[in-house]
């Protein structure tokens, strides 16, 4: 996952002053999301544990557009995940985003922006036949501040609920530079009441701003 060869042939070696910082840095941030394995002399685990509960190192890795950060999603000791940005020219490690695992769990994060990062969440909740998951997709500054929600809102003449909070489908909108993709649900919407109910429903896609969150329709739905 970590192999120098990848890392310069999307980002061009003249941004880093050599592998070795691109390496290092790398490292940090997979020892500050507690992904460094131990040596296996050291480690009592469980067989059982060790056959089915086994978590990947890294669940996401994304460079930002100017080669110079990475986003990590790695578990944490918690059980949920901690996602990362690390400096790859200082190594400066950068928590922007995490879960408390069980009902919480962050699937990936993506740079979109040098200072802006999308990351989706999935939150489940009940239990047995009363069982609901919900997802969610977030933009987040790459300091970790300005956290906003992209998932649309469900409007309030909606008929049913849709746990679905759209999925990010492509990074790059022509002629709108910092939006992206969404995929979205669209809930019949009742009449009664008002003269803004939307006529269609289905699938459909929105072009989203990552910074404004400004949203409008690009494929409508159907």
């Amino acid at each position: 996952m970590f192999e120098n060869a990848a890392l310069t042939a999307n980002v061009g070696p003249s941004v880093f002053e050599g592998e070795f910082i691109v390496r290092m840095s790398l490292l940090r941030g997979a020892a500050a999301l507690g992904i460094m394995a131990a040596p296996v002399a050291a480690q009592t685990v469980d067989p059982l544990a060790a056959k089915f509960g086994a978590r990947e190192n890294v669940r996401s890795i994304s460079i930002s557009p100017e080669g110079k950060q990475a986003v990590v999603v790695g578990p944490s000791a918690t059980g949920g995940e901690n996602a990362v940005v690390i400096d790859l020219q200082t190594g400066a490690l950068t928590p922007i985003f995490s879960s408390k695992g069980r009902g919480q769990q962050i699937t990936h994060c993506q740079f979109i922006l040098e200072k802006r990062v999308v990351c989706t969440a999935l939150f489940s909740s009940g239990t047995n036949g009363d069982f609901r998951v919900d997802s969610q997709s977030w933009s987040i500054a790459n300091d970790g501040s300005e956290a906003k929600l992209l998932t649309a809102p469900e409007t309030w003449n909606a008929i049913d609920s849709s746990h679905y909070g759209g999925a990010v489908i492509d990074y790059n909108v022509p002629g709108q530079p910092g939006s992206v993709l969404m995929d979205r649900w669209y809930a019949p919407e009742t009449s009664t009441g008002t003269i803004v109910s939307r006529k269609t429903s289905g699938l459909g896609v929105e072009a989203v701003d990552v910074t404004t969150t400004r949203r409008k329709d690009y494929v409508t739905p159907r």
